[in-house]
């Protein structure tokens, strides 16, 4: 093998490495999660949304639409359940509130991607997450 081939191997497998997500910790982390698209549980409708959802670990979420003009910051009660990989299938529920308002939102991974999941009140919403990173 030559020199040329082998050096464009090695910057394939750093590349590749690289684009891996890391593993997160959401109890301790702050986490910015990107959605692009939502689906209403109740009807199955699905529309493009973009929106993010920042983790405070056991401590907070945001709530972030329309370009960061509209923000919700919610306090997280409790969190039911580990998740010690998140490059891994699994899930967590963070309990929340907001004044008088109380719901769930439920982080997961599937085979299918990373989704996050809204109950609160009467609403159901389940959002595609694209990205997730370590902020």
């Amino acid at each position: 093998m030559n020199f040329r081939k082998l050096t464009f191997i090695i910057c394939l497998w750093v590349v590749g490495n690289a684009a891996v997500a890391q593993s997160l910790a959401i109890h301790t982390d702050t986490i910015r999660w990107t959605a692009t698209h939502l689906t209403d549980k109740k009807t199955n409708a699905t529309e493009l949304n973009t929106c993010q959802f920042v983790t405070y670990g056991t401590h907070k979420m945001e709530w972030i639409q329309n370009n960061g003009a509209f923000k919700l910051i919610w306090n997280i009660i409790n969190i039911d359940g580990t998740w010690p990989d998140t490059n891994q299938q699994g899930s967590v529920t963070l309990e929340i509130a907001l004044d008088d308002q109380r719901g769930k939102m439920i982080i997961s991974r599937t085979s299918t991607g990373v989704a996050i999941e809204l109950l609160i009140n009467a609403t159901n919403i389940s959002y595609k997450i694209a990205t997730y990173e370590k902020i």
